[in-house]
């Protein structure tokens, strides 16, 4: 099991992923939170859990991402 960050754009009802997979829900929650921050276009985020291969992983301590 995996999980990613979906991303629900500001007017619509439906949320949205973008293909970033994590291992962990701390690493999902890490990218959706950076990416939100920074993306006036989303209205919302939420992390969910996914039966699609890890693509992404997050250093934990210094959170810099990488592919895997």
């Amino acid at each position: 099991m995996a999980f990613q960050a979906e991303f629900k754009p500001v007017g619509e009802n439906t949320f949205y992923e973008n293909g970033m997979v994590f291992a962990t829900e701390k690493e999902a929650k890490i990218y959706g939170d950076r990416k939100f921050s920074s993306w006036f276009g989303a209205e919302e985020f939420r992390v969910v859990k996914t039966d699609r291969e890890v693509t992404y992983k997050i250093n934990l301590e210094t959170r810099e991402m990488s592919d895997v």
